[in-house]
C-alpha cells in the first residue's frame, strides 16, 4: 500500500529529527495571528541570515502551529535544531526579529523520541490553509553539506517501538 503525502511528510520529518544528533533547540514564537501570517515572507530572509551567520553549523528548521489559548487562535512558530549549543543563534534571532519571543534549550535523545512520537500520532498542521498558499515547506536543512553521516540507531529504535502492539491499548477488530 502506498503512503499518503501527509504520511510521507511525517516520515521524512521524523527521520531528519532522529538520524542526526540534534542537541540544541531554538524556537521563535510569533506574538499574534497577524504577525505570524507574515511568516512566509520573513522566514526565507531569516533562514538566509542564519545560514550565512553560521556557515559551518548544520541547522534543521521546522515550521508548525501552536494553539494560543488566550486568543483562541493558532499561531505559527519556527524551531531550529542544532548539533551543538549555539547561544549566538538565539541572540541573533532576537536581534533580527526584535518583537518576537525566542526560547532555547538543550534536548536529549529521549526528548527527540518524544517529539517524534507526537508527530507520528498527531495530525499534520494545515500550513497551506493557515497561510493561504499553494505550497509551504514545513521543514528545511540549512548548511546541509556540513551534516555528519546519519546514525539510524535512534530512528530504528523509534520504528521498532512505534510498530509494536501495546498491551495496554484495546485492540480493534482488524488486530484481534
Amino acid at each position: 500500500m502506498s503512503e499518503s503525502s501527509e504520511e510521507k511528510t511525517k516520515r521524512k520529518l521524523i527521520e531528519k529529527l532522529l538520524v542526526y544528533p540534534w542537541v540544541y533547540q531554538v524556537t521563535l514564537f510569533f506574538e499574534d495571528y497577524d504577525h505570524s501570517q507574515e511568516l512566509p515572507e520573513v522566514l526565507p530572509k531569516l533562514r538566509t541570515k542564519i545560514r550565512k551567520a553560521f556557515p559551518n553549523d548544520p541547522i534543521f528548521a521546522r515550521t508548525a502551529l501552536k494553539y494560543h489559548s488566550a486568543t483562541r487562535t493558532r499561531i505559527a512558530y519556527e524551531t531550529y535544531y542544532c548539533l551543538k549549543p549555539i547561544p549566538e543563534l538565539k541572540r541573533n534571532i532576537e536581534k533580527w526579529m526584535s518583537t518576537d519571543r525566542v526560547r532555547s534549550r538543550t534536548i536529549s535523545p529521549e526528548k527527540r523520541l518524544q517529539s517524534a512520537k507526537s508527530m507520528r500520532k498527531g495530525i499534520s498542521h494545515d500550513l497551506k490553509g493557515y497561510f493561504h498558499l499553494d505550497k509551504v515547506n514545513r521543514h528545511r536543512l540549512l548548511n546541509r553539506k556540513k551534516l555528519p553521516a546519519p546514525n539510524f540507531v535512534l530512528h530504528d529504535l523509534f520504528l521498532a517501538h512505534s510498530y509494536q502492539k501495546s498491551p495496554s491499548r484495546k485492540l480493534n477488530k482488524r488486530e484481534a
